[in-house]
């Protein structure tokens, strides 16, 4: 059975501190109607999301080096912010970019970096000679596979829980 609902972009977008913008996370997704086609849905929360949300993104730095064949040494100056994926072939084969931005050295700034569009698995049986693999690297995929994981848990509304410090009525102001 198809899925109901597939991504189309899973971001971590940073606030700008003093211009009034906080942190977002923005999912842009395909769900399907009761016609059988898809409608596209986007939606914006500025609610924290799970460490694992992130913890995806950041894992998916050294994916960012290899795919956009950039020295190893780099993967240290590389952020990823998001996933944006698309689908083809006969059975919707989902393919991913990894988005991404690299500090740079001698100006102040970032460089925006976007994988090539990888597919989960070979689009077609003809492989092109000499050409390189359309194919995510398998430990990246399971990454990608984890975020759509807690970006389906965001949508249910699972998100970072504040601790608060809560006193106990019955503990004497000002005691420490």
């Amino acid at each position: 059975m198809a899925a109901t609902i597939r991504f189309t972009k899973i971001k971590f977008i940073k606030g700008k501190g003093d211009e009034g913008g906080g942190d977002k996370v923005l999912l842009e997704y395909q769900r399907k109607n009761p016609g059988g086609a898809f409608d596209n849905v986007s939606e914006e929360n500025s609610d924290e999301p799970k460490p694992g949300f992130n913890k995806c993104l950041s894992e998916l730095a050294p994916f960012v080096v290899q795919l956009c064949e950039l020295p190893k040494t780099y993967v240290g100056r590389i952020s990823v912010n998001g996933v944006a994926f698309c689908y083809g072939g006969d059975s919707d084969i989902m393919s991913a970019m990894i988005l991404g931005k690299m500090n740079l050295q001698n100006s102040k700034g970032t460089i925006t970096l976007n994988t090539p569009y990888k597919a989960e698995k070979p689009l077609s049986d003809v492989a092109i000679k000499g050409a390189g693999s359309d194919v995510l690297p398998v430990e990246a995929l399971i990454v990608i596979k984890k975020l759509i994981v807690e970006a389906k848990a965001y949508m249910k509304g699972e998100r970072l829980q504040v601790k608060l410090e809560l006193k106990d009525k019955n503990e004497p102001e000002g005691k420490d």
